[in-house]
């Protein structure tokens, strides 16, 4: 390949990326790329004490995973996960991320599997912006690992559950 090619397709490249990382989230479309999705949707926040998550990694209506999985918002933040005396895995999330829905039942079987050992809560970005905004999630998902009100581990994109389960496992040591 001569270098006029070669010049020619990294132009096209750079274009390709500005396009998807600069100009579509300007007109409120998600970028999802490697895994993770821009965050920069318009938000359409609810109450999210008030609304049901949808199947885009949700909290299903089983009594088990209620019991289990702890719905965050920028009002019990503080409260369930910062004040915590065990640590807790925290999936930021939105309904409309493709990997976010990929994630989700990884999300509810760690959190079925480690019950009485950690917290494992989830917050939907657009719901809670001050909370996203604190912690500087620009894409998602972002799965944090809190231990005594301070950030231990994060992850961004798609994980294995076994991954997170190792991470889940140091943060108890």
């Amino acid at each position: 390949m001569d270098w006029k090619s070669l010049a020619f397709l990294m132009a096209v490249l750079a274009a390709w990326f500005s396009f998807n990382r600069w100009i579509l989230p300007r007109f409120g479309i998600a970028t999802c790329m490697s895994g993770a999705c821009s965050i920069s949707q318009p938000s359409q926040a609810t109450d999210p004490r008030a609304a049901n998550l949808d199947d885009a990694g949700s909290v299903s209506d089983s009594i088990e995973q209620k019991q289990t999985l702890t719905e965050l918002f920028d009002g019990n933040f503080r409260s369930e996960v910062l004040e915590s005396s065990q640590p807790v895995l925290v999936d930021f999330w939105a309904p409309w991320c493709g990997p976010c829905k990929m994630v989700g039942p990884v999300v509810e079987e760690l959190a079925m599997e480690n019950a009485g050992l950690i917290k494992v809560g989830k917050i939907n970005v657009d719901d809670s912006p001050a909370t996203a905004a604190k912690y500087a999630i620009d894409s998602i998902p972002t799965l944090m690992i809190f231990k005594n009100g301070r950030v231990v581990d994060r992850f961004v994109g798609v994980q294995s559950k076994q991954h997170l389960q190792n991470a889940i496992n140091q943060s108890r040591d």
